[in-house]
């Protein structure tokens, strides 16, 4: 089993993203997100689930413009 991320913040940092930009990708409101990012354990495994495959996406794209 991988382990869970949790730092959700310093990825969608990383990639350059606002919290609106992310909250998009998971289909969620800028607020819904930001309570995420403050207590992770409250959001559900199946939007967790989505923002790993987003964030794992754009990191890939952003290697590929590398």
């Amino acid at each position: 089993m991988s382990e869970i991320n949790k730092e959700f913040r310093t990825e969608r940092e990383a990639l350059n993203l606002s919290q609106q930009d992310a909250a998009v990708l998971i289909d969620v409101s800028r607020v819904t997100y930001s309570k995420y990012e403050d207590d992770p354990d409250t959001m559900p495994i199946g939007k967790y689930e989505q923002l790993m495959r987003e964030f794992a996406r754009l990191r890939k794209l952003k290697e590929q413009e590398q």
